[in-house]
């Protein structure tokens, strides 16, 4: 059995994951990449 090492705990990795997603859906991000924007239109973004 190989070792394994972890800085964050499962509980911090949840609350990064959380509060990730509250900053995304709060402030919103801007793409400018007409591809990724094309994929996303395609996707119904």
């Amino acid at each position: 059995m190989r070792p394994t090492i972890r800085f964050l705990t499962d509980e911090l990795i949840e609350k990064i994951i959380f509060e990730a997603t509250d900053i995304l859906c709060t402030l919103g991000i801007e793409i400018h990449n007409q591809t990724v924007l094309t994929m996303l239109s395609d996707c119904g973004c």
